[in-house]
């Protein structure tokens, strides 16, 4: 995966944040700050509060993790914070084990559901937590309601969640039967009244944006919330989610076990927060890694469009000749489209800039995902970019042939021509070709001459690709120019 910037300028956003908060209380041995803070909501200016415990030995420029818990229908704040029942004492655990900063909210008590109100009191929670202290990821959890409602902001936000943990919860509240004249209350209306709000509050719709690790806790013979359309989302999911575990006890009924529950918890935060190989701050490393080279020993145009081969370079260098223009790499090889829609928000939107090349695709076909599931996530790329205002050109650089995944070369034609239809200068998408100027005379055989290892670029292919790639982003230029 590759994704270039093409930015002019550089915008810091800064969000109001927690207005008022009560003094710390001393809480456990171990050392742990609880405090019951309170702030005036942005959205109401009603007064609402969430309660926040640091670990034993907190020191505020040290970077910590964040484990969010929403807590169930009929209870508030307090039920992850001093309630015994396994769930919570589970949830408890894993933060004190970790070492996370526990946030237990009232996303507005005992009947929120994740209303418009319940999700904007939590996205001014965690704007205000990362400007006080040193945030690195955010964990959701919840059980049963606060299992929805975890599930319905990972999707409305998926840029400000790392890793979701949903216990006993519902995935799809346009057939969810329960509860109703609550839902409706937070809702601002019942099914037939506001539909919508209905969907894009259920999760199980919007299977692309969770992309982050994801674990859920289901019963079989659960009948307070059925547990059918947490398995479809756990089965669609596992199509394009690496990370994603289902624990479904058939005979369990509206609870889950302490054991199930710290698997859950410990699947979901190790792989959001720890180093290892495919976790999300691995990814994160990498990334930082090669802008900290590239600012060390930078080309003559910026990084190149590809990570992944000893050519990195390659592409830029031969496109010295460029008009001047800043140039971000965040390219990182291995990744595929799932992983470049979760690291939008966090690496690409905070730029804003004013062309985005994307090459993605082939890792994404190689693993199994069909080419359709690489088109609809081009499309949801596309809509994310313009949901956060970025109207400038938007250029997907074809899928290449390459003798290593000759097997696979239908899937990556079926691709290209999807994405190509995709396609619409008008809306400011571009499709450039480099595939067809790759192809031998048969019109299948790749020359193994423009390729260093059968897969990655050399400099004469990286040549083939400089003059296509350069003549589409002036035309975008030109046209975005026209447009405006």
């Amino acid at each position: 995966m590759s994704v270039s910037l093409f930015a002019s300028t550089f915008l810091f956003l800064a969000l109001c944040g927690i207005a008022a908060a009560d003094g710390g209380i001393p809480a456990a041995e171990d050392g742990a700050v609880e405090r019951d803070v309170a702030f005036t909501s942005d959205c109401d200016g009603s007064e609402q509060r969430y309660v926040l415990i640091l670990p034993g030995g907190f020191d505020p420029e040290k970077r910590r993790d964040v484990l969010i818990a929403l807590h169930g229908h009929g209870s508030d704040r307090w039920q992850f914070v001093r309630d015994p029942r396994d769930e919570c004492r589970a949830t408890r655990d894993a933060a004190a084990k970790h070492g996370m900063i526990f946030v237990s909210p009232d996303y507005r008590a005992k009947t929120s559901w994740m209303g418009p109100k319940a999700e904007s009191d939590l996205v001014q929670i965690i704007v205000s937590l990362r400007r006080e202290f040193s945030v690195g990821d955010v964990i959701l959890c919840g059980g049963s309601m606060g299992g929805a409602a975890c599930l319905t902001f990972a999707a409305l936000h998926p840029g400000l969640v790392d890793g979701v943990v949903s216990m006993n919860g519902t995935a799809n509240l346009v057939e969810y039967p329960n509860f109703l004249d609550a839902i409706a209350e937070s809702f601002g209306g019942g099914k037939t009244q506001v539909p919508e709000e209905y969907r894009k509050r259920s999760a199980e719709f919007f299977p692309q944006r969770l992309t982050m690790p994801i674990a859920f806790t289901v019963g079989g013979k659960d009948e307070s919330v059925p547990p059918q359309s947490v398995l479809r989302l756990a089965e669609a999911l596992k199509k394009t989610n690496r990370n994603a575990l289902l624990i479904h006890d058939g005979n369990g009924g509206h609870v889950t076990s302490y054991a199930d529950a710290a698997q859950a918890l410990d699947f979901v935060i190790v792989r959001a927060t720890g180093d290892a190989p495919g976790s999300a701050r691995h990814f994160e490393q990498e990334v930082r890694a090669i802008e900290e080279r590239d600012r060390s020993n930078p080309p003559p145009a910026g990084a190149t469009l590809f990570a992944g081969s000893s050519s990195i370079r390659m592409w830029a260098t031969l496109a010295g000749d460029m008009k001047p223009m800043t140039v971000i790499n965040h390219g990182f090889g291995g990744s595929q489209l799932p992983d470049v829609l979760h690291y939008m928000d966090r690496l690409v939107m905070p730029v804003k800039p004013s062309r985005i090349v994307l090459y993605c695709g082939e890792n994404d076909i190689q693993s199994g995902r069909t080419p359709q599931q690489v088109a609809d996530d081009f499309r949801s790329f596309v809509a994310v970019v313009r949901e956060h205002g970025i109207a400038g050109p938007i250029c997907y650089v074809s899928m290449k042939p390459s003798p290593s995944r000759w097997v696979k070369w239908p899937d990556f034609l079926e691709g290209n021509r999807l994405i190509r239809e995709s396609c619409d200068r008008g809306q400011g998408l571009f499709y450039i070709d480099v595939a067809q100027a790759m192809l031998g005379q048969d019109g299948r055989l790749l020359p193994d001459i423009w390729l260093e290892d059968k897969l990655h670029m050399n400099e004469k292919g990286y040549r083939i690709w400089t003059p296509i790639i350069r003549a589409a982003l002036d035309v975008t230029g030109k046209e975005g120019q026209r447009r405006e």
